[in-house]
């Protein structure tokens, strides 16, 4: 069984590495009160993704790098997604820090429970070893090799967090 749960370990490192690009910095799991707001505040530096799942009721999350407790109001947000599921923002590397998110539990369920996870996102286009000014000569790529690459990873990070969670509940079904 030890055996069997250190393959396993070993194959979601492995496929993690083969996920080009991005990697959950942090997840949070918990739960607010209809109507009212759980608040974080994020540092974190570079390309961010968030995404809301919740798992009990209907939470929504809204963002914002001017003021400090974000809400569901127009003025008082800059991004926001409000949908009945997985609710997910994008947070350019050029966005001022810290970001502060708001996670809103709709009034229409008494309590909402939620997973929020953090990724980086690491983009093409901001290499961190590139000097400004440098030339970028991408010549040697065809567009239809480009394109072939990107369609290759975009169906691996597609199908890596659901082999990841078919993975995990294996894991604890034998455990």
């Amino acid at each position: 069984m030890k055996i069997c749960s250190s393959i396993l370990v070993t194959l979601l490192w492995i496929g993690s590495a083969c996920v080009k690009g991005e990697y959950v910095v942090e997840s949070v799991q918990d739960k607010v009160e209809g109507g009212e707001y759980n608040y974080y505040t994020l540092n974190q530096p570079g390309n961010i993704i968030l995404v809301l799942s919740s798992t009990l009721g209907d939470a929504d999350i809204y963002v914002s790098s001017e003021i400090a407790k974000p809400s569901y109001r127009f003025e008082e947000h800059n991004l926001s997604s409000a949908t009945c599921g997985e609710d997910k923002i994008e947070i350019s590397s050029y966005a001022l820090r810290p970001v502060h998110i708001a996670i809103y539990g709709h009034p229409r369920f008494p309590v909402s429970e939620y997973t929020m996870e953090v990724t980086l996102g690491v983009d093409e286009d901001d290499d961190p070893f590139l000097q400004s000014g440098d030339p970028v000569d991408n010549s040697y790529w065809s567009d239809s090799e480009k394109q072939r690459e990107k369609n290759e990873e975009s169906r691996i990070q597609l199908l890596w967090p659901i082999i990841r969670n078919i993975i995990m509940i294996i894991i604890e079904v034998f455990l």
